[in-house]
């Protein structure tokens, strides 16, 4: 069984941004391109419960947060600012 989890924008600054387990550990994000009508490989998450399921919201402009669970169950959250992501503290 797989979970995906998708995150969109609230304007067309911030794409659409998807999520799934690889394994117990492992999330792999990737960013839709809609223009190119394409999928980027964006990160691959590791220390994380792949039995959890991703949170992420937008802010204003080109800011999104996400939540991970770690493999100590506890939530951590980062920020993703035109696209460059900061690792969830």
């Amino acid at each position: 069984m797989v979970g995906l989890t998708a995150c969109a924008g609230v304007n067309s600054s911030i794409p659409i941004r998807l999520w799934y387990a690889s394994d117990n550990t492992t999330f792999v994000e990737y960013l839709w391109h809609a223009q190119d009508d394409r999928w980027e490989l964006m990160e691959i998450w590791t220390g994380y419960s792949g039995a959890s399921s991703v949170g992420c919201w937008s802010g204003e402009r080109n800011v999104s947060y996400t939540g991970l669970v770690n493999t100590d169950n506890t939530l951590t959250t980062g920020t993703t600012v035109r696209r460059e992501a900061t690792r969830p503290r």
